[in-house]
């Protein structure tokens, strides 16, 4: 599996997300301009697309942050990602998408 590193460190992990020391994150370039993208800029929807997996998802991941299991726009994300799945299944020959 190819991963991608700047350094010693993937870009992929360069996020300050429960982190003992604040040296520790937003070393890499690629973290430093994600970062400076979302300090100036008001995202209300972002797409991503990855390599590894093909799902229509949402972020949420913190459950040791609030636990909890469900993001405080949950409602909203939940709505959004079976429109998508609707969507992305009406291609010629795809399978419906996982939600």
């Amino acid at each position: 599996r190819y991963t991608r590193q700047e350094g010693l460190v993937d870009p992929n992990r360069d996020f300050p997300f429960d982190l003992f020391n604040s040296n520790d994150c937003m070393q890499t370039i690629a973290g430093r301009t994600l970062n400076e993208l979302f300090r100036d800029n008001i995202f209300q929807l972002c797409f991503t697309f990855h390599g590894g997996v093909e799902l229509i998802g949402y972020e949420w991941g913190a459950t040791s942050y609030s636990n909890t299991y469900f993001s405080p726009d949950d409602t909203a994300q939940s709505q959004l990602a079976k429109a998508f799945s609707l969507y992305g299944s009406r291609w010629s020959g795809h399978p419906d998408y996982e939600t």
